[in-house]
């Protein structure tokens, strides 16, 4: 086995895919032979690919900054030590970042008392309100795969958002392991 391929294999064994609500994790990502551009490994998936079209690979570390001046990391983080230090319920925004950075930030938001807001805030409240009014039922993929009878996605088939969502919840498989889906359509579809 090459290096390029165990690499490739490293990488697929443990890298979820971030770029859509599936999180697949039967993917791999590696660099490309000319070491210019991410390239997805075992299977396809239009999201992820052009997701991935869109890093770019050379690209170097991030430089902390005060004020807009560059500083050293150390000076960085001391000042942003002591301004959450004086804060009374500091604002984390945005919060654009992989599912590590979101522990690291619960834990700091946790110990420092601050408020986080995503940056679609908009978006989860209303999923929240829903969740609060009405109440939820979740499942897992696999469940969905062995065990439902019938598949049905009000207003279409949510491939633009989750390009692999037949193939994950088993649609078509020939094993037979899920129902044949049926599309219900929208008022207007």
């Amino acid at each position: 086995m090459s290096d390029d391929n165990a690499a490739g294999a490293t990488a697929q064994r443990r890298w979820a895919c971030p770029f859509c609500p599936l999180v697949c994790d039967h993917l791999g990502v590696r660099v490309s032979g000319n070491g210019t551009a991410l390239v997805l490994l075992g299977g396809e998936c239009p999201r992820a690919s052009r997701a991935l079209a869109s890093f770019d690979v050379l690209a170097g570390p991030a430089s902390p900054t005060l004020d807009g001046t560059p500083c050293s990391l150390d000076t960085a983080a001391a000042t942003a030590a002591a301004w959450l230090a004086a804060s009374r319920q500091p604002l984390f925004g945005g919060l654009g970042t992989d599912a590590a950075g979101a522990r690291a930030l619960y834990r700091l938001a946790c110990a420092t008392g601050a408020i986080c807001d995503a940056g679609d805030g908009d978006a989860l409240m209303a999923g929240l309100r829903a969740l609060q009014d009405r109440g939820q039922f979740t499942t897992t993929l696999a469940e969905v795969r062995t065990r439902a009878d019938v598949i049905v996605f009000v207003g279409g088939l949510p491939v633009d958002v989750a390009p692999l969502i037949g193939q994950r919840c088993g649609i078509g498989d020939p094993r037979g392991t899920a129902a044949p889906c049926r599309r219900a359509r929208a008022a207007g579809e």
